[in-house]
């Protein structure tokens, strides 16, 4: 593995980390602020609005200018809400930091860039993209333990401290080893409109359906990431640390899928048109019956079982995106898919907010954004002689 591809991996453990440690947190970020279920997702909502706002632009400045600067200026971003957040126990101060972290969250996005540049061909560029799902998944295995263990034995403000100690070193390490791994363009015109370069490729006709259907699914999983553990709070009595072990499964079990079956299984046994139809009907037949799971054990065999036979579609959908990448376009691509992921972010934790409020079924409703997008892909995969699928 080269230097680059090492620092890649290195920094996004460190951020993969950084951010999962306070996922179990959820439930106490409500005492430890005084504040409601709708409250805390509005925290994260704010992160994902700004985040859609800025990560376009951050893509195409590293196109301009070169990956290095923007990802540092992306990391000290984190690293600044993180520290601001032990200044008061403030919920005001909270929301600025989701502020200032989503102005700056464009590291994943510019790392993917960074892997999109050193990946010589396509089959180079899917292995590189399926490690990097494959790793996503092992890492997020340890940040909710961690969060989980920082809860119990410290605290809330010790997630805050690690946070930023991670936030640091990324820094760090970027700063003294990290090296340019696109030839900037200082020519290249910047659009300062997120919606204008989302619109953009959602135009481009081998695009659009891929983009449609993730934008779908994605409404439907931060619905249910956004308010899980809340919800099984209120359900079956878990606590914020039984939820960081719990999703510390869900890791384990996306590491097996994208770093095991996948390259063992999946891909060699069926098509990417077939594994794009199996995703989604698992995904829908799961989600309706973990709604109707009125046990706690039941719940979490019948989610760890859809995540198992479904969680490979998303490094699956990016892949074939970004293949699609003009050399010149990449970071702003990159850019574009974590834009919209933060748009996804934003909308889906606003929406779960609102339907636990109302005291309806996420999973219903996860459900049905999985069928319309389902219609969206089916309409495309079943094309003769689709040429747009890896």
């Amino acid at each position: 593995m080269n230097l680059q591809k090492t620092i890649v991996f290195t920094t996004l453990f460190l951020d993969i980390v950084g951010i999962a440690i306070i996922i179990p947190a959820f439930p106490e970020l409500k005492a430890y602020y005084s504040i409601t279920d709708f409250q805390v997702t509005l925290g994260l909502t704010i992160y994902s609005l700004f985040a859609f706002l800025s990560a376009p632009l951050l893509g195409q400045w590293s196109d301009k200018f070169g990956r290095k600067k923007p990802l540092v200026l992306c990391i000290i971003g984190t690293l600044f809400s993180y520290l601001i957040l032990l200044v008061t126990q403030s919920y005001w101060i909270f929301l600025l930091s989701r502020l200032v972290n989503g102005i700056t969250g464009g590291n994943i996005s510019i790392l993917q860039a960074v892997l999109t540049d050193i990946s010589p061909d396509k089959e180079t560029k899917a292995k590189n993209f399926w490690l990097m799902g494959a790793l996503f998944g092992m890492w997020f295995i340890v940040g909710p333990v961690v969060g989980s263990l920082l809860l119990k034995f410290g605290g809330i403000e010790t997630i805050f401290w690690f946070g930023a100690l991670f936030a640091l070193i990324e820094v760090v390490l970027i700063v003294v080893h990290f090296s340019n791994t696109n030839e900037p363009n200082p020519a290249k015109i910047l659009s300062y409109n997120s919606f204008w370069v989302i619109r953009k490729y959602f135009k481009k006709p081998d695009m659009r359906n891929f983009l449609i259907s993730l934008f779908l699914l994605g409404v439907g999983g931060f619905m249910i990431n956004a308010t899980q553990s809340l919800s099984m709070n209120a359900t079956f009595g878990t606590s914020g640390e039984q939820y960081g072990y719990y999703l510390a499964l869900v890791g384990i079990i996306t590491a097996l899928n994208l770093g095991f079956l996948v390259p063992k299984f999946w891909t060699k046994n069926f098509s990417n048109k077939q594994l794009i139809i199996m995703s989604h009907i698992v995904l829908i037949i799961g989600y309706v019956l973990v709604g109707y799971s009125t046990s706690l054990y039941g719940f979490l065999g019948l989610f760890y079982t859809t995540i198992l036979l479904s969680g490979y579609y998303v490094t699956v959908y990016n892949v074939n995106i970004m293949s699609k990448a003009l050399p010149n376009e990449i970071g702003e691509l990159s850019g574009m898919l974590a834009g919209t992921q933060s748009l996804l972010m934003f909308v889906g934790p606003l929406i779960g907010g609102l339907i636990l409020a109302i005291k309806y079924n996420i999973y219903y409703w996860a459900a049905i954004c999985a069928v319309i997008s389902f219609a969206v892909m089916m309409r495309y995969v079943t094309q003769k002689d689709n040429k747009n699928l890896l």
